[in-house]
């Protein structure tokens, strides 16, 4: 897993994606710890990885409408 945050590791496929979007990325940087921690477990639990591309999608989407 990548590490993004000093107390919260991000799955490399999600910290590809906020890399691949910067104005994603600066903004997850600035949610708070539970919001963070939200996003990841919820791609963390996708049984399919169809599933988890679909949740780290909507994780990006979500981000950029900030």
């Amino acid at each position: 897993m990548a590490q993004f945050d000093a107390e919260l590791k991000l799955p490399e496929d999600f910290a590809a994606a906020l890399e691949a979007h910067p104005e994603a990325r600066k903004r997850f940087a600035a949610l708070p710890h539970g919001l963070k921690r939200h996003h990841v477990l919820d791609i963390e639990a996708a049984t399919t990885e169809e599933t988890r591309q679909r949740r780290i999608e909507k994780a990006i989407a979500a981000l950029l409408a900030l």
